[in-house]
């Protein structure tokens, strides 16, 4: 990428509550007072490891400019809050790959080295109409924007607004809506499957220490006229998710070099009861006399109280109807995604789906990612796992067993 240079000039503190909010109730509580708001000044930011910003940013005439590309580094605020309404207009020259950070916090060692992440307004030199999800106003990686909107080409001002509240973001670009979302549910949930951010526990859901971030990434680029808003975090919905869930996970049946069977299942709670009725206790003789019974609701009735379902027993994940759909990729391929047909899981077969993988890499890790809609089409869950393929014929590697039961 091309080094760039990024003017800033300085951002207002409106005290005033923003009239949007996600709940479509009335903002009843007023804003709380914050430090100074002097976004112009060097000691309002810092660097990612806490430590004083370095020459390669420039702080003068109510601006900020990044006058050493690729030595500047990334920089953050203090913890700003997550619930805001932010504005600022923009230039780019040709070729700019940038964009503005926001709700960025550590999500710990096992993403990006529990470096500082967030939700991203993205800004790139890219043609009006996309809709990658990588393109100009995406939320990066997860959403794309709609395709009519309106672009100024690199050398001439843009403007963007983007709306936090609660679970809900929005994106706007010279006025107009054109990127949203809820971090919350299960269309969240296969966005995050599917992208670099899987395994940040929340992520892009609002933490009250969350932070913005300027990025050294490179390309000539121009801020100016920032405004910023903050709002109360709004009442929750309280809904509750519906299911089909996917209780059991995914597993696999067999596999080898090239090819492997996978299978899931659709239940009615997202996860085997844990805290539901116990079962009988037996003797010795009892458990002799049930071995040799026959009728299987009779073997039922002698292990669960007289008044219960095998449903409502610990271990129980009952099963629910639904449409499930398998996609995978190598680890390290996340473009290189296959994905599987819909498949209608009923209870003649034990609401139970199975996909056969083949032409598959040897000693690949691959990731999986399985969605579950109702029967009527709507979003209800979806789970991320992964497999290993067997090495190659001519290879070999360390085997672990691992024993469960089948309950």
């Amino acid at each position: 990428m091309k080094s760039n240079v990024i003017l800033l000039t300085s951002l207002s503190l409106l005290a005033q509550l923003a009239p949007w909010a996600w709940s479509g109730q009335p903002l009843s509580d007023s804003v709380q007072s914050q430090p100074s708001t002097n976004w112009a000044k060097r000691d309002f930011w810092e660097t990612t490891d806490g430590t004083p910003v370095s020459d390669g940013w420039d702080f003068k005439d109510s601006t900020i400019t990044l006058v050493q590309p690729g030595k500047g580094g990334n920089i953050v605020t203090r913890p700003l809050g997550s619930n805001f309404e932010l504005s600022w207009s923009w230039k780019i020259d040709k070729g700019v790959n940038a964009g503005l950070k926001y709700r960025v916090r550590r999500f710990g060692p096992n993403l990006f080295d529990n470096s500082y992440l967030g939700l991203e307004y993205q800004i790139l030199d890219n043609p009006a109409d996309s809709t990658a999800n990588t393109s100009t106003a995406s939320i990066y990686d997860l959403v794309s924007p709609k395709k009519e909107k309106t672009l100024h080409p690199p050398g001439q001002w843009n403007t963007s607004k983007i709306i936090a509240h609660g679970d809900r973001i929005e994106h706007y670009l010279n006025g107009e809506l054109v990127t949203s979302a809820s971090t919350w549910g299960p269309d969240w949930d296969t966005r995050i499957a599917f992208s670099k951010f899987y395994g940040g526990k929340d992520f892009g859901r609002p933490s009250d220490q969350d932070r913005f971030m300027l990025t050294d990434h490179g390309g000539i680029t121009a801020y100016k006229d920032f405004q910023f808003k903050p709002l109360q975090a709004p009442v929750p919905s309280g809904q509750a998710p519906q299911g089909p869930f996917l209780g059991n996970a995914t597993r696999n049946s067999w596999a080898q070099q090239d090819s492997i069977v996978l299978w899931t299942r659709t239940t009615s709670i997202p996860e085997m009861r844990i805290d539901g009725r116990e079962f009988n206790q037996l003797t010795n003789q009892q458990s002799q006399e049930i071995a040799r019974l026959k009728d299987p609701e009779q073997i039922h009735r002698s292990q669960i109280p007289n008044d219960a379902t095998l449903d409502e027993m610990i271990g129980a994940c009952p099963g629910m109807a639904g449409k499930v759909r398998l996609s995978y990729f190598p680890e390290e391929q996340r473009k290189d995604v296959v994905s599987m047909d819909w498949i209608t899981t009923q209870a003649s077969d034990d609401f139970t789906a199975q996909w056969k993988l083949q032409g598959l890499k040897p000693g690949t890790k691959y990731i999986t990612v399985v969605e579950a809609r109702t029967l009527d089409g709507k979003p209800s869950a979806a789970i991320r796992g992964s497999f290993e393929t067997p090495p190659a014929i001519d290879q070999s590697n360390p085997v672990k067993f691992c024993i469960t039961t089948c309950h």
